[in-house]
């Protein structure tokens, strides 16, 4: 084997490599032997077929698959002998093909070589919304109109529409040619809710105090219950109790409703919520503010183009969604500004795995379970099928990089100069912009802060035993999991909830850089810290 020249555009490299007639002979009679070990043929027993007979037989194919395999193993002992870091997968392709011997051409991109810049000069803001009392109270206000304070009615007062009814219940149910009763005491039913079958609550109208109703309820046929489904069912329901609905006042009985001992004991902690919100909000705007920053610092970084190609797809389907939902069409400019953001990207994604790499910052198998418990969560009965994905092949990289890149842009928090900055809620939302400014106003060029939108939407969803039960309201809950905004930014609450999620950073292209070999030069020195000084040079990968 010999190399015979080697060339390069950038990150992309070519090497000629000849292999000589001797050694294509010796990988085809090697071949040829594993082969006569599974021939069959008349007159020979299994295995015994003489060599000669074989090649005249496989002379053609099995030549061809040993110089594609020779070319394989050579390609192999060159980046490993030659210590290469590269990018994906190689590729190889005959250019001569003569009786000298075989000559090919070895393709690939390197990674490539990152040093680490003095990042103690980066200066990022950090936003406090200072919350008030009126946002305070518009938020107890709001989980007031939305909770009902119930009262039961005169003994003699019919049940009418909105009145919530408690009834006992025995539902008759066929099996196996017997019928079988069952009892659900206290059941609630709201007279005219769209959620329940109306066959439940319409025999209830008019009924007053320990009456007792029979009647026949039609299951759906799309029923999760399929022992219900599409079936009739007998019931006979007592009335138990019958209760209107009306206001709460802002005291401590409302409080208590909503699981606070007291009325400042809920001010408190929905305060608390609020800071909590938005405290996370703000750091969402300086993580992206920092990627950003990093960007700029490392425009000029040559990256794999195999991988400029796979975040560009991947960012392309993402905003292609965006711009219909908002009704764009992907124009040229939209193209060119695609481009430009998986550049970005997949440099700061390089930049990320080497401060990932020389801090041995790794993603552990307790992070990585709870990401992709936290995924699976989100498509409830699908568990097993959202484990199953991320286990194949290279798919938890999606999950590893963002759990590095949270790890880094913390460790960089610590180094870069942080000035904090009063603001309002308001004005904190309008700081925390659309994702893509480039389609919601095309005479508007990205580079700006919103090309590294935040990575983390929101907290996961929490695991069900860790939820509270029976504590505070429903809609308590369902309003502090959303977040909660300040009477001025009302209008920005909806525009908030439909936001689209923000794509993400080069998620798999953190974990494939992290995790790439490095060949060290002999006397490579200790590994480069991140630090307030200058960095020193890291062990770097191999150029040929």
């Amino acid at each position: 084997m010999e190399i015979v020249s080697k060339s390069n555009d950038g990150l992309k490299w070519c090497y000629n490599v000849f292999l000589s007639r001797e050694d294509v002979e010796n990988a085809v009679v090697d071949e040829l032997a594993k082969k006569a070990k599974t021939v069959r043929m008349d007159g020979f027993r299994p295995g015994k077929v003489p060599l000669e007979v074989v090649k005249r037989m496989y002379s053609d194919s099995v030549r061809k698959k040993a110089v594609d395999e020779l070319m394989a193993n050579t390609a192999d002992a060159i980046i490993g002998n030659e210590q290469l870091s590269i990018c994906f997968n190689y590729a190889t392709s005959i250019l001569k093909n003569e009786e000298s011997g075989v000559e090919f051409a070895l393709k690939f991109d390197l990674m490539p070589r990152v040093e680490l810049k003095n990042f103690s000069s980066i200066e990022l803001v950090k936003y406090r919304a200072e919350i008030t009392d009126a946002e305070v109270m518009d938020t107890l206000e709001d989980f007031k109109s939305s909770n009902k304070k119930w009262t039961e009615v005169d003994a003699q007062q019919e049940a009418q529409l909105g009145n919530r009814v408690t009834v006992d219940l025995e539902l008759m149910i066929p099996r196996h040619k017997k019928t079988k009763s069952e009892i659900v005491k206290n059941f609630d039913i709201i007279l005219g809710e769209k959620d329940i079958f109306s066959d439940f609550w319409k025999p209830l109208v008019g009924a007053k105090l320990h009456d007792v109703r029979e009647f026949a309820v039609n299951y759906p046929a799309n029923l999760k219950d399929k022992s219900l489904a599409g079936r009739c069912i007998n019931c006979i329901a007592t009335v138990c109790k019958i209760m209107t609905d009306g206001e709460y006042f802002m005291d401590d009985e409302f409080a208590q409703h909503i699981g606070y001992s007291n009325l400042e004991e809920a001010k408190k902690d929905i305060r608390s919520t609020i800071e909590a919100k938005y405290e996370n909000m703000a750091k969402d705007i300086m993580h992206r503010e920092l990627l950003e920053k990093l960007s700029n610092m490392y425009e000029e970084l040559l990256v794999p183009e195999s991988m400029l190609e796979f975040e560009y797809n991947d960012v392309y389907s993402q905003i292609e969604k965006e711009a219909k939902r908002l009704g764009k069409a992907m124009t040229p400019k939209i193209l060119e500004e695609i481009k430009k953001l998986a550049r970005k990207r997949v440099q700061v994604g390089f930049v990320v795995a080497e401060v990932a790499r020389q801090n041995d910052i790794k993603a552990t198998d307790d992070e990585i379970i709870k990401a992709v418990s936290d995924i699976a969560r989100m498509y409830p009965g699908h568990e097993k099928d959202i484990f199953d994905t991320y286990s194949r092949g290279d798919n938890i990289k999606v999950v590893i990089g963002p759990i590095l890149e949270s790890k880094v842009v913390d460790l960089l928090f610590s180094v870069v100069k942080i000035k904090e900055q009063k603001c309002s809620v308001s004005e904190l939302i309008a700081i925390d912009e659309e994702p893509f400014d480039f389609l919601v106003d095309e005479n508007t060029a990205s580079g700006d802060d919103s090309s590294f939108a935040g990575k983390n939407p929101g907290p996961a969803p929490k695991d069900p035993e860790e939820t509270k039960s029976n504590t505070k309201s429903d809609s308590y809950d369902a309003e502090k999991n959303q977040g909660v905004t300040s009477n001025d930014a009302k209008a920005s609450k909806q525009a908030l909830a439909q936001r689209p999620q923000r794509i993400s950073t080069a998620d798999a292209e953190i974990a494939t850089a992290a995790d790439a070999p490095v060949a060290k030069k002999k006397d490579s020195g200790k590994k480069t810290e991140v630090s307030s000084k200058k960095s020193t040079k890291a062990a770097k990968t191999k150029t040929p």
